[in-house]
C-alpha cells in the first residue's frame, strides 16, 4: 500500500478515525488486489475465454462494495471482518496479510456468487454437491481465496494444491460418479497419481462435472453403473431459445419495444450466450454479448435501449432452464 501504514488505516477504521482521503487509499488498494486476482483466474480458467476489463473491474467493485458499507449499527463491513479475524494484526506485514486474505475471500465469493447467477446448471451442480459435503465425512476448507473439499481429519492446507492446467488433466470418466463416489475417486487419485495435497477445488470440480455430462450426452449412449442420469443439456437449452424467440416474436416486435433487426441481434446474442452455458459458463456481460452482434454499440445506447429487455429474457431463461434440470 504505497506512502500508507495498513497498520495505522486498520487502526483507524477500528477507533472511527479515518479520513475520507484514508478510506480512498484502502479502497483502491483493496479493488486493484481484487482486479489482479480476476484477471489471473480468467487467464488461467481452464476454458480460457476474452473477458473485457470493465467487465473484470465491475465483478472486483462487486467483490469488495460490502467492505465499505455500514450495518444498521454503523458499522464497516471490515470492521466487522477485523472483529472476528483471530490472528493478531501487530504490525504491517499483519495488516497486509490480513487485508489480502479478506479480498481473497471477497473475490472467491464473487466469482462463485457470478457463475452461479450466469450458468443455472453450474448452480444446480453446486447445491447437490454442497448437500453431499454436508453429510458426508468431507467439508470446504478456504485457501488464498479458493474454495477446496478436503476430507476432515484435514485442518490446514500447505502450498502444494493442484493447479489449473493439471486438474484439466484428471481423467475425464472420474468426474461422472455420483457425488460420494465421486469425492472418493478424486481424493485416490490425488494421493496415488499425483503428488499434490489431496485437496479438490471446488468451482474447477463442477466444471468438469458438468463438462462430462454434455461431453457424454454428445458423444455416448453408454452409462456407467456409478453415475447419475445424464442431463440433456443441449434440448434444455433449446427449449429455453424457443421461449426467447416466442417472447421476442410475438410481444417485442408487435408491440414496437423492439424493431426486427434488434431482436435478431438480441436473439443472436442469446444463442451465443447458451453456447458458452454448454462449454463452462457465460463469458462477458449482457452488454458484451450484444456488442459482439454489434461494434458499434456504446454501453449508454445499451443500458437506455436493451438492458432492461434483455435482462428480463435472460432471468427467465435461467429459471427456465433451472426448473428443467431440477
Amino acid at each position: 500500500m504505497k506512502d500508507a501504514s495498513p497498520l495505522l488505516l486498520l487502526k483507524k477504521i477500528q477507533q472511527d478515525t479515518i479520513t475520507q482521503a484514508e478510506l480512498k487509499t484502502i479502497i483502491e488498494f483493496c479493488f486493484n488486489t481484487s482486479a489482479s486476482i480476476l484477471h489471473n483466474y480468467y487467464k488461467t480458467k481452464i476454458d480460457k475465454k476474452n473477458y473485457s476489463k470493465e467487465f473484470v473491474d465491475d465483478l472486483a467493485i462487486d467483490a469488495i462494495v460490502p467492505l465499505f458499507i455500514k450495518n444498521k449499527s454503523g458499522v464497516l463491513g471490515i470492521k466487522r471482518a477485523m472483529d472476528n479475524w483471530s490472528d493478531q494484526i501487530a504490525d504491517d506485514a499483519d495488516a497486509e496479510f490480513f487485508i489480502s486474505r479478506l479480498i481473497w475471500k471477497r473475490t472467491d465469493q464473487a466469482i462463485t456468487n457470478m457463475l452461479k447467477e450466469q450458468d443455472p446448471i453450474f448452480n444446480k451442480i453446486l447445491k447437490t454437491l454442497n448437500i453431499c459435503i454436508t453429510t458426508s465425512n468431507i467439508k470446504k476448507i478456504r485457501y488464498l481465496g479458493t474454495v477446496y473439499v478436503v476430507e476432515n481429519q484435514t485442518e490446514v492446507l500447505d502450498g502444494n494444491l493442484i493447479k489449473n492446467e493439471n486438474f484439466k488433466n484428471i481423467p475425464n470418466d472420474l468426474f461422472g460418479y455420483k457425488q460420494v463416489i465421486l469425492f472418493e475417486k478424486l481424493f485416490d487419485y490425488l494421493k496415488r497419481e499425483t503428488h499434490f495435497t489431496p485437496a479438490i477445488p471446488l468451482n474447477l470440480m463442477i466444471k468438469r462435472v458438468k463438462e462430462y455430462y454434455i461431453q457424454k450426452h454428445f458423444h455416448s449412449k453408454s452409462v456407467h453403473a456409478e453415475q447419475d442420469n445424464i442431463f440433456l443439456y443441449d434440448d434444455i437449452v433449446q427449449i429455453g431459445l424457443n421461449s426467447i424467440k416466442e417472447q421476442l416474436d410475438t410481444y417485442y416486435v408487435p408491440n414496437y419495444r423492439l424493431n426486427e433487426n434488434d431482436a435478431e441481434l438480441i436473439m443472436s446474442s442469446f444463442k451465443n450466450i447458451s453456447e458458452d452455458l454448454l462449454n463452462g459458463g457465460m463469458n462477458g456481460s449482457l452488454y458484451d454479448y450484444l456488442k459482439s452482434q454489434n461494434v458499434s454499440l456504446s454501453s449508454e445506447k445499451f443500458y437506455s435501449d436493451y438492458h432492461s429487455i434483455m435482462n428480463y429474457l435472460f432471468n427467465n431463461f435461467k429459471k427456465q432452464i433451472a426448473n428443467l434440470v431440477e
